[in-house]
Parts: structure tokens; C-alpha cells; sequence
């Protein structure tokens, strides 16, 4: 599974649930701010999960090098 997929879904379901939460009358959200706020949770949920990915990636390499020596 992709981060960045994972990292879209969610913000498509965020949207949605700010969007009922808005037309509920719960409460009333600036477009601008609920914007700028998705694309930095966004931004950091991509730059945090491609380094996991990364991290785990080095990990199995590091391994499967060692496993093939014996």
C-alpha cells in the first residue's frame, strides 16, 4: 500500500466529514483555513510515512544482504 494513497483517502474523508460537520450548523469553518490546515497535516503525513518507508526499505535490504552471504 502506498503512503501517498492512504494520505489522499484520508483527506478526501476529512473533507467530507468537515463538509457535514458545516452544513450540520456545528460549526462554522473558514474554507482558507481548513485548507491550509489539510495540506500541512498532508505534507507531514507524507514526509513522515516516505521516511518510514525508507527506514523499513534500508531495514529488509540490510537483511536480505546478510541472509544471502550464508
Amino acid at each position: 500500500m502506498r503512503v501517498g494513497t492512504v494520505v489522499w483517502g484520508l483527506i478526501i474523508v476529512a473533507l467530507a466529514i468537515l463538509n457535514i460537520i458545516s452544513n450540520l450548523g456545528l460549526v462554522i469553518l473558514d474554507g482558507n483555513y481548513v485548507l491550509i490546515g489539510l495540506m500541512i497535516g498532508a505534507g507531514a503525513a507524507l514526509v513522515i510515512g516516505g521516511l518510514i518507508s525508507a527506514r523499513s526499505r534500508k531495514s529488509r535490504a540490510i537483511s536480505s544482504s546478510g541472509d544471502s552471504a550464508h
